[in-house]
């Protein structure tokens, strides 16, 4: 990465990531499970992509749509924009489309759902100084169709940049980082420090698993949160 990003912004977003699920209150964990459960229930992109908008549009988001291609590789990629002072940016996304078989809770809807709240929380408090760019990709089971496309369509690459995939399996988060030493990782072992600095809630939803994140990481970067 060319440009390293600032302590409190990587920190942000990633304890964030990290440490939200044990954070939350017992409302707001009702409310992600409704956004799963109206994401998944969709019967294809459409419905997905409707069921998106609605929860967008009610946190007062700017949604920019990104239409590309043809026929049956046709799709329609969801782009929010949070402008900061510098106009480097900060990419964070997931994609909404699914595979034929089951209704996509895990692949992709909890990822979906996590990026909504994401959106109003970094809304309510702006990271200030870099831009963040949140975007719900489709078509990515086809072969990453929406990736390409909005890749394509913004030859200024990210500063930085995290993929949210099969999010909602479990209580580990699986990471996979472009450089073993780079700010993703050291971010996640930061977040891995104060989550067991943090300890328990009292506001935290029943059900939901808390406690201390273990960090496993090899050489090629990849890192175990469970």
């Amino acid at each position: 990465m060319k440009h390293d990003l600032a302590g409190g912004a990587r920190g942000a977003l990633l304890l964030s990531l990290v440490l939200w699920p044990a954070l939350v209150p017992a409302q707001d964990a009702t409310r992600l499970t409704e956004t799963i459960t109206a994401i998944s229930t969709g019967d294809g992109s459409v419905q997905r992509r409707e069921a998106i908008l609605t929860r967008l549009r009610a946190l007062g988001a700017d949604v920019a749509t990104q239409p590309f291609g043809r026929g049956d590789r046709s799709g329609v990629n969801l782009v929010i924009t949070l402008p900061g002072r510098d106009p480097r940016v900060v990419l964070v996304g997931a994609h909404y489309d699914r595979v034929e078989v089951g209704q996509g809770v895990v692949d992709n809807g909890g990822s979906c759902a996590t990026l909504i709240e994401l959106i109003g929380a970094f809304k309510a408090a702006p990271l200030g100084r870099f831009t963040l760019k949140f975007v719900f990709f489709d078509q990515e089971e086809a072969g990453l169709l929406g990736s390409k496309a909005y890749f394509a369509a913004n030859a200024e690459r990210p500063a930085f940049a995290m993929n949210l995939d099969v999010f909602a399996y479990g209580n580990e988060f699986f990471v996979t980082a472009s450089k073993p030493d780079g700010a993703l990782v050291r971010a996640l072992r930061s977040a891995h420090a104060s989550s067991t600095r943090a300890g328990t809630s009292p506001n935290a939803a029943p059900g939901v698993i808390e406690g201390e994140f273990s960090v496993v990481d090899d050489a090629r970067g990849r890192v175990t949160h469970s």
